[in-house]
């Protein structure tokens, strides 16, 4: 007699039972059904699960027997996995104590060195490798501008032999400043007033660009290539203006380049009106080659193949900006001009220029003069030398050549020279 299977109700016969057709390809459908359920190819994909759906699993804990494993609870399994990771991250992200030993070197930082107090703070900092803040106390004594506590910076240029260190000191309104040279201190702090300290401007290459960037107060900046339409002595070089806090004085100007300082003054709040008004402070001999009737900023040159001079050697210029004189109503103010040639071999040249500024913006120089020294005084012309007024009475040592006098007589003393005349 047929009868069915427990679970998909499969049709069963017995032995005596006669070969169904229709029975066994019933069979065929219900096992074709129950695969295509459990196909991926075949089953209808869904968006988001809920909590009643559920996967088959083979339970380790019952001898591997299929299981369904509810959405719901996947969710709770996942929550305490992640929980505990999250709580794990919280706590790294809260550690402080540096868990993988990261050094400053490592990520190229600074450290907070805290509260110090080293016997002598510049020994402290070349000990140090990686800059950083710190905060000092009055029990230090050495190696600080003075006794007392103050807030500090540490900088470090790098972590080897010579490498160089810088100490900045804050303290109220004073700053000092300390730094190594070739790896060793140099011993000296300087202070920086940091309520009227100087402001660093960047490159100023024209006067109007200083104007609108210069505050009131002291400044320092760099030209690359302008002498401000010939009101600076060097295209390329540092200036710094000093200002005085007492209004009404003067102001302080400074250039240095490679080879020398220069300064100048001008009027409170002012700017330097020419060139030839700086005075060069000293510096290293500048070789030019340059036409000399062009060389009118006071200085010292070495002059070599140079135009209108008459030889090479060492040139001096003098310049004064004339001060209201004026040998001339109609020159208005002249500016006077003397260069100074030392030759190589001894001889010594000299001229003057005269600026007429309410006439003409060029120079009217003089010829050159040769010095006339004792090395030289043989091969000079010498017209009209008179060194001894005329005296119809000779008594004393006297040399001239003007025409004697009528009066003139035999000298009176053993030694002496006259004319008779007549």
């Amino acid at each position: 007699m047929a009868s069915k299977t427990t679970n998909y109700g499969l049709n069963k016969h017995s032995p005596q039972d006669f070969y169904n057709v229709e029975a066994r390809n019933e069979n065929w459908d219900k096992i074709d059904k129950a695969l295509a359920a459990t196909d991926p190819t075949k089953i209808t994909a869904k968006a988001a699960p809920a909590d009643g759906d559920g996967v088959m699993i083979a339970d380790s804990a019952d001898g591997g027997k299929a299981k369904r494993l509810l959405w719901s609870s996947v969710k709770e399994a996942l929550e305490q996995v992640f929980g505990d990771v999250r709580t794990a991250i919280s706590r790294h992200i809260a550690d402080k104590s540096n868990p993988h030993e990261v050094t400053a070197e490592q990520i190229g930082s600074t450290i907070d060195y805290g509260l110090i107090t080293p016997e002598n703070l510049q020994t402290w900092a070349s000990e140090q490798k990686i800059g950083g803040t710190f905060m000092l106390t009055a029990q230090t004594a050495k190696g600080v501008p003075n006794t007392r506590r103050w807030r500090g910076l540490l900088v470090c240029s790098g972590d080897y032999e010579y490498a160089d260190r810088a100490l900045l000191l804050f303290g109220g309104d004073e700053v000092e400043i300390c730094n190594t040279a070739s790896g060793k201190w140099t011993n000296s702090w300087y202070r920086v007033d940091a309520l009227n300290s100087i402001n660093m401007l960047s490159d100023i290459n024209s006067e109007d660009e200083f104007i609108s960037k210069a505050n009131g107060g002291s400044v320092l900046f760099r030209t690359t290539d302008s002498d401000w339409n010939g009101k600076l002595p060097y295209q390329y070089a540092f200036y710094a203006r000093l200002r005085s806090s007492v209004s009404g004085s003067y102001d302080l100007w400074l250039a240095a380049k490679s080879n020398e300082i220069s300064f100048c003054f001008t009027g409170d709040g002012s700017r330097p009106s020419s060139a030839k008004t700086w005075l060069r402070l000293g510096g290293a001999v500048q070789m030019t080659n340059t036409n000399a009737n062009t060389l009118t900023a006071p200085g010292s040159y070495f002059v070599i193949n140079s135009a209108n001079t008459p030889a090479h050697g060492f040139l001096k210029v003098e310049y004064y900006d004339g001060g209201g004189f004026a040998p001339s109503a109609s020159w208005g103010r002249t500016e006077c001009i003397v260069q100074t040639l030392k030759t190589y071999d001894g001889r010594i040249y000299i001229r003057k220029g005269l600026l007429k500024t309410s006439l003409s913006e060029s120079v009217e120089w003089s010829g050159w003069s040769e010095v006339i020294l004792s090395s030289n005084i043989g091969a000079q012309n010498v017209n009209a030398a008179k060194y001894a007024l005329d005296s119809t009475v000779i008594d004393a040592f006297v040399l001239r050549n003007s025409a004697i006098v009528g009066g003139e007589v035999t000298p009176g003393a053993n030694g002496l020279i006259a004319w008779q005349y007549g």
